[in-house]
């Protein structure tokens, strides 16, 4: 889904929003996934730009 249309829909359903690396922290949280890094290495390997201060506090919080 665009984001622009996703973050809209959410705000009228009155949802929480959650961006991908969040995402990833909270299923790394219910181990869901074993490692952050290598999912967060796999998006960026695809194309994905994510910040690399928001990769760097996201590993830390994790613990990785």
């Amino acid at each position: 889904m665009d984001d622009l249309r996703a973050r809209k829909l959410t705000e009228r359903l009155g949802l929480r929003r959650m961006g991908t690396v969040a995402l990833l922290g909270q299923a790394r949280r219910e181990g869901l996934i074993p490692k952050l890094k290598p999912a967060l290495d796999a998006l960026v390997a695809n194309g994905i730009f994510i910040r690399e201060e928001l990769v760097e506090a996201a590993l830390k919080e994790a613990g990785e």
